[in-house]
């Protein structure tokens, strides 16, 4: 899943990491820029947009695809972002051609498992019955926080500003 070329979004989760309970994180999209088979790396530019500021943020974020233990099957992304010296453990609870189901272990503890529904692009429109049945199952307790809205979301339209000589112009004429 994630070391496909396509550009993935976190449609929703079951936390919140704001400190007052609002929802000020959507439109988060992972795109990848670099992958090493042989070491299983790969290397996403995460964005997402800030909803209190208006501003889109964005990191790189590194992730080695481990096992879990006892298992051969590589089913953990172990995290790292760009400049910090932290990193995460994410384990897959689900992935299919579409969307994926990702446990959040930072988030998580004995009673809670933090979870993050993702979606590739192309997939956004589909039916995701199988994505929708694991997160509610193994994820729900009462809360999704939504981070895909289709309007605030929507693909940007860009303008290129022909009388640039040295180089092109690209401006974000996206209204709120």
């Amino acid at each position: 899943f994630v070391t496909s070329n396509e550009s993935f979004l976190m449609k929703y989760r079951n936390f919140n990491t704001n400190p007052t309970g609002e929802n000020t994180t959507s439109c988060v999209n992972a795109t990848m820029i670099e992958m090493n088979e042989t070491s299983d790396y790969v290397l996403h530019h995460v964005t997402y947009l800030n909803t209190t500021s208006g501003e889109t943020k964005a990191f790189n974020k590194s992730y080695y695809v481990i096992s879990s233990e006892c298992y051969t099957t590589r089913n953990v992304l172990y995290g790292t972002v760009a400049g910090f010296n932290t990193s995460e453990l994410y384990p897959f609870a689900f992935a299919d051609s579409n969307c994926a189901v990702i446990r959040k272990d930072s988030w998580s503890n004995e009673t809670f498992k933090a979870c993050e529904l993702w979606v590739f692009e192309s997939a956004l429109e589909e039916e995701l019955s199988c994505c929708h049945f694991v997160f509610d199952l193994l994820c729900t307790r009462g809360y999704k926080q939504k981070t895909y809205d289709p309007k605030l979301c929507k693909p940007k339209d860009i303008e290129v500003n022909v009388g640039a000589t040295e180089s092109t112009t690209i401006t974000n004429s996206n209204t709120r």
